[in-house]
């Protein structure tokens, strides 16, 4: 009995060519892909923490139990809740499991946050030295409106 001969990788690339054309979308039809709607997400996104941004907190008077715990605990508490699951600690999980010294790893993502942070902290501190509160916000709104505008205006110009 005699086998057939396996197929060429060239047919097997034209049957899934085959199979895959008629999924291809055509240029009368509309693209409802994730990516097409990403832009509009992202601005929408951007739009709604520019208009969150010009609410006044109810903790700005600093009479809240959050902010009496004092800079230390505000701040550790803050960065624990706000980096959970977040990249820094994808990366830190994918260091730790290439390399087996656990301690170099602890301080290598301590002194990398740390050199992260350190200039935005003084670029803040010596911000809020020179502008009101209420002046910080709608200067934070307005950047978040033009990286909207530029959202929408990238996906409308690349189309």
């Amino acid at each position: 009995m005699s086998e057939c001969p396996p197929r060429s990788f060239s047919w097997t690339l034209f049957s899934l060519q085959r199979l895959r054309s008629p999924l291809r979308r055509s240029a009368t039809r509309p693209n409802y892909s994730l990516s097409s709607w990403l832009p509009w997400i992202l601005a929408t996104s951007f739009v709604a923490i520019a208009l969150w941004l010009l609410i006044p907190d109810k903790d700005d008077n600093g009479d809240s139990a959050f902010l009496g715990m004092g800079a230390f605990m505000a701040t550790t508490v803050m960065f624990f809740l706000a980096e959970i699951g977040d990249k820094t600690q994808i990366a830190t999980v994918v260091l730790a499991a290439r390399y087996t010294d656990t301690f170099w790893v602890i301080m290598g993502t301590t002194v990398g946050m740390l050199l992260a942070n350190i200039p935005v902290i003084m670029a803040g501190k010596w911000l809020m030295e020179r502008l009101p509160l209420a002046t910080a916000r709608v200067g934070a709104s307005l950047l978040f409106v033009i990286l909207a505008v530029a959202t929408v205006w990238t996906a409308l110009t690349s189309v």
